[in-house]
């Protein structure tokens, strides 16, 4: 097992400085809807490089009445122009339940999994799909089916549905702070990451 933590605008310079060494990977936003892009993502990337596995998160936001094509294609110019210069990336989307709830309705699965099969047409890798643990079983499987590997949020007790990434908690050592454990090794997180 491994370890990485999760981060965004949010998590100032100093905060992620001081974790990025600790990290075994790193996931970090890029985009949200079809217009906003995280301010410190670049720079990071410059900095960065890919020297360790590094995944990039799109915020999905079915809840505007946007459109799957539009946002996967935000999500894709987005990691082409401020992303794709500085080394390898690894690509994931963030579900959340305030904008999407656990009783959603079936179109909204239907529109997420069009997003996957959009961005998994212009990068062809394997999706980190950030979700809560309480969604319907189909759910899970259908996003696998459309190359999504389930990244699940639960803090504390193991999730029940399988998982290739936990972000299990919010609060590490303290800090306003998300750390994730991942099943696969450095070597395999870093074949998510590499050339189309």
């Amino acid at each position: 097992m491994i370890y990485g933590f999760d981060f965004s605008h949010f998590n100032g310079d100093a905060q992620v400085t001081k974790r990025y060494p600790q990290a075994d990977f790193v996931i970090h936003k890029i985009s949200e809807g079809t217009s906003f892009v995280d301010s410190k993502a670049q720079a990071r990337a410059m900095q960065w490089k890919g020297e360790k596995p590094t995944f990039w998160y799109h915020l999905i936001r079915p809840d505007k009445g946007t459109s799957s094509a539009a946002e996967a294609g935000h999500f894709v110019a987005s990691v082409s122009s401020k992303i794709e210069p500085y080394g390898p990336f690894g690509l994931a989307i963030d579900l959340e339940a305030q904008f999407i709830p656990y009783n959603s309705k079936r179109a909204t699965l239907d529109w997420i999994k069009d997003f996957l099969v959009k961005v998994k047409a212009a990068y062809n890798k394997p999706i980190l799909v950030y979700m809560g643990d309480l969604y319907p079983d189909h759910w899970y499987k259908e996003i696998q089916e459309v190359g999504g590997l389930i990244w699940i949020a639960r803090w504390g007790t193991e999730p029940k549905h399988d998982w290739v990434v936990w972000q299990q908690t919010s609060k590490f050592e303290g800090d306003n702070l998300d750390r994730d454990l991942c099943k696969l090794t450095i070597s395999e997180m870093f074949k998510l990451t590499g050339p189309v």
